[in-house]
């Protein structure tokens, strides 16, 4: 078979180097490069639409204020008049987009709020209590996330999957067992709140809108729960970024989190880049036989995870057109079964991800796995 292996690969998600790609701003002499325009932090404030809040906002909302329709910051025109420019800019959410917005926008910036508000995964403008100190996981692969921006530190209590003993303990969080995910001990979550109160209570890490939905209601007005979609396709890039940023702010590793949540942002952005390079060379009638491989190697199960579109973490299959292949028989591949169906398929391309729940399990290097990945996948070649 005559196909070619891109490899998106790092070491580990949590000493890859690199810096944020997200936010492009280069200088070549006077002149300034346009920057990427992501609009993956879902703050309210962030009417620049990057992947941070900082004096491109301010800019951006004067000139809301002073009733301009349009206005270039750092290469980008910015349409004011937009929905979604218009709905990020009621930065402290009393219905009006006036002076006050402007200073709280500052506020944020240098770190004077206690509140913020933010769009969760259920699409509602909802607040939440800053600088989060006691995390509360509720959800496995959020679990995930808070560990790979370097928060784990901060995690008083977690659901039995990530517990000693469960599928997800691994990420080796230090703190208190409240029962299933499901149906958690909201006793003991309230309890806890208490103990943590001279620290700002704790506050609820939850997927989207899954395991214990009702968890708001249970807990009462007083303790927040955050809702991030860090597992839902396309707007999962959204979730890592707000609840990295969230998570960050005003906080004592406030450094430690952004750093990691940049690495981050350059890993997924150099994957998507690599993607749209090899896609752009194949005509439109081939990228049906684009392929995106997200594998979890490993010599004793040898277990290949291969993800299709509505499955993957991160959307790439919209990058080959909506015509990703590995759709056929779901996740989970031995090496022979993958083989085996790369050989009916013959794709053009075959795309080998890593996962971040591997690199952050795994104590061998990224570059020994692929290694091994690729000897085994390469026998039929």
């Amino acid at each position: 078979m005559d196909k070619k292996i891109l490899a998106i690969a790092v070491v580990a998600i949590v000493v890859v180097a690199g810096v944020a790609a997200a936010v492009i701003l280069m200088n070549k002499g006077d002149e300034q490069k346009e920057q990427i325009l992501t609009h993956r932090l879902l703050l309210m404030g962030n009417v620049y639409s990057d992947d941070t809040i900082n004096d491109n906002d301010v800019t951006v909302l004067q000139a809301m204020v002073d009733g301009k329709e349009k206005i270039t910051v750092a290469g980008n025109e910015i349409d004011l008049t937009t929905s979604d420019i218009k709905k990020y800019a009621d930065v402290n959410q009393d219905k009006k987009i006036d002076s006050k917005d402007i200073s709280t926008l500052k506020d944020i910036i240098n770190r004077k709020v206690t509140k913020v508000f933010y769009e969760n995964a259920k699409g509602e403008i909802t607040s939440v209590k800053v600088p989060m100190n006691n995390l509360l996981i509720m959800f496995r692969r959020v679990g995930t996330t808070v560990a790979m921006v370097g928060a784990s530190d901060m995690v008083k209590g977690f659901i039995s999957d990530l517990a000693p003993g469960g599928n997800y303990a691994f990420l080796g969080f230090k703190g208190e067992n409240l029962g299933s995910g499901s149906e958690p001990d909201y006793e003991k979550i309230k309890e806890m709140d208490s103990t943590y109160k001279s620290s700002g209570g704790v506050t609820l890490i939850a997927d989207a809108t899954g395991s214990a939905a009702n968890l708001e209601e249970k807990v009462g007005p007083g303790i927040d729960v955050v809702r991030m979609p860090v597992t839902e396709g396309s707007t999962s890039e959204h979730g890592v970024v707000t609840l990295g940023y969230l998570l960050a702010y005003n906080n004592d590793n406030h450094d430690q989190i952004m750093e990691k949540l940049n690495k981050w942002i350059s890993w997924t952005d150099s994957a998507k880049k690599t993607i749209l390079d090899a896609v752009a060379k194949m005509k439109d009638a081939d990228k049906k036989t684009c392929i995106v491989g997200m594998y979890n190697a490993s010599a004793s199960t040898a277990t290949i995870n291969v993800r299709g579109p509505g499955q993957a973490e991160h959307d790439y299959s919209v990058e080959c057109g909506g015509n990703n292949l590995c759709t056929g028989k779901g996740p989970s591949y031995t090496y022979a079964e993958l083989n085996e169906y790369l050989l009916s398929a013959n794709p053009e391309y075959v795309f080998i991800m890593q996962q971040e729940t591997y690199l952050l399990k795994s104590k061998i290097s990224a570059q020994t796995t692929y290694n091994e990945f690729m000897t085994h996948i390469s026998l039929q070649r």
